[in-house]
């Protein structure tokens, strides 16, 4: 009953039809068992979160029941542990060694459209066309063509169905204790933190507090991914599709401003002083701890992984709360927040791989619908039960530790929960985000909302593609001068001179001729 529940919910990803079983909870005895066995490894972020009695990251209840699974379709499954921290880095080796898992993927177009033009993939149309009926049908053609260039699928692209990305947060009560009201503009908020430091409501001393903490030591490069991206937009003098498909951050109007404020916020006291030498981990802890007011982070950082930075954060400071507040608000009015688009992984193959259609098989086992909700919300009556067509945890609590660790990991084609209905989704975000449910629907509220997807372009820009490697170093090297800088104006002409010096002209140009082809 359950389980046709499901289906229905996710009707228009998962089309039912008969004979779909034999994916998760099916007989043990194989209905492949007279074909031969194809070898398939599989890459496996390395979070180093495995929690306290759940085996390790590549042995546990659920690897080996993906294997086992797999085994009934005649593939043998083996993960390939890459640290989540270095996924790039480590990517980049395995690749130019020659030794990539046959499953490896990344979050990062460019980089995918990297691999695809120098002839490092290989083609998935033929294997999709013949193993991946479900595949297609749970992705679609508008989401699958996304991994197409010059006409050959090279990768599959993984659905989201959560686009959130960044949240604000402040200390509801050391608001209180002032009599503050949540600011609501980046004025507003420079006069509390101003407040903060200045009045100490948490007693925690001048020189443990830090008024807005989560600057972050380094930027990676001024695009959608950059932590303090919804406040640089609050700076633009243009939102427009043009101006973000045409031009990179550094060369639009107001960035420059952006870095002023940032600058005049340090000079003031207001940052953490040694943002520069501290790295993600020592900044939220320092939020943990309960000496920071103010903070960007992930919409769902707050609440999310065990134990959750605001279940710390209250250990520490019984009577902290936290609270979602819109604050960057943008001369026109508009809270600008990026979003992710609607896509999360490049699922891609080597070329060297000999596997190609267990890549495919594997891919469409995971796309079947019993096997997507089991990969979401574990065993029903075991992890889960059905409650008005909503998966509903038994015990999130429970969820969290045995398999909430893992699981983000191994759904490859979702990221996050499969798609369903607005109102369901916020129904199991607040159960699943126990105690902290309301917290977590508000705060992905905020985050939606005047939310601007991020530019996804058809094809290659070959000017981004050569330059954008020294590009990203300049923006990485000038990111921390610029913000500390005594001389700011010198500092800021330098980092622009740079730019055009390797070629962030060439990209606008190039761009731009992409746009009027696309969309004139």
């Amino acid at each position: 009953m359950g389980k046709k529940k499901w289906a229905g919910m996710l009707a228009f990803v998962l089309v039912i039809v008969a004979g779909c079983s034999g994916g998760g909870g099916g007989s043990p005895q194989s209905q492949e068992s007279n074909q031969k066995t194809e070898e398939l490894t599989v890459e496996l972020f390395d979070r180093n979160n495995v929690p306290e009695g759940q085996g390790t990251l590549m042995d546990n209840q659920w690897t080996r029941w993906i294997q086992q699974e797999m085994l009934k379709q005649g593939v043998k499954v083996t993960f390939v542990p890459v640290p989540r921290s270095q996924e790039t880095d480590k990517l980049n080796v395995m690749m130019a060694a020659g030794n990539a898992p046959d499953i490896v993927f990344t979050y990062d177009r460019l980089l995918f459209t990297k691999y695809a033009l120098s002839d490092g993939l290989a083609d998935l149309t033929e294997s999709l066309n013949k193993y991946g009926p479900e595949l297609k049908k749970a992705l679609g053609d508008k989401v699958l063509a996304n991994g197409v260039i010059n006409g050959k699928q090279y990768a599959i692209p993984a659905v989201r169905s959560n686009t959130n990305h960044y949240g604000s947060f402040i200390r509801q009560d050391w608001l209180d204790k002032l009599g503050l009201k949540a600011p609501t503009t980046t004025e507003e908020l420079v006069n509390v933190l101003k407040a903060f430091k200045e009045k100490d409501p948490g007693g925690i001393g001048a020189n443990n507090l830090i008024p807005w903490e989560r600057v972050p030591q380094d930027p990676n490069k001024f695009s959608t991914e950059f932590l303090l991206y919804d406040l640089m937009a609050s700076f633009f003098k243009d939102n427009s599709l043009k101006t973000r498909f045409t031009t990179p951050e550094p060369a639009r109007e107001g960035f420059k401003d952006f870095m002023l404020f940032m600058n005049t916020m340090y000079k003031n006291g207001l940052l953490n002083r040694e943002f520069a030498t501290s790295d993600n981990k020592t900044q939220m802890a320092n939020v943990t701890k309960g000496v920071a007011g103010f903070f960007t982070e992930g919409a769902w950082v707050p609440y999310s992984s065990v134990p959750s930075p605001y279940s710390v954060l209250q250990k520490s400071v019984p009577t902290a709360k936290l609270t979602p507040i819109e604050v960057f608000k943008n001369p026109d009015g508009h809270y600008y927040k990026t979003n992710y688009p609607p896509l999360g992984l490049y699922i891609f193959t080597p070329k060297t791989s000999k596997h190609v259609d267990a890549v495919v098989k594997y891919l469409n086992w995971m796309a079947k619908p019993d096997v997507t909700q089991t990969l979401a919300f574990g065993l029903e009556g075991k992890n889960f039960k059905m409650d008005n067509g909503i998966p509903t945890p038994i015990s999130a609590e429970e969820n969290n530790k045995t398999m909430n660790w893992i699981m983000p990991d191994l759904k490859l084609i979702y990221n996050g929960n499969p798609p369903m209905p607005q109102a369901q989704s916020d129904a199991l975000l607040k159960l699943t985000a126990q105690p902290y449910g309301d917290f977590a629907v508000l705060s992905n509220q905020i985050a939606a909302k005047d939310a601007v997807s991020d530019v996804l372009f058809n094809e290659p820009v070959e000017a981004e593609v050569k330059n954008n490697p020294q590009i990203v170093k300049t923006e990485q090297e000038y990111w921390i001068k610029m913000v500390t800088a005594t001389d700011f104006e010198a500092t800021y002409a330098q980092f622009q001179n740079e730019l055009k010096s390797r070629g962030i002209d060439q990209i606008i140009t190039q761009r731009t001729a992409l746009y009027n082809k696309t969309f004139k």
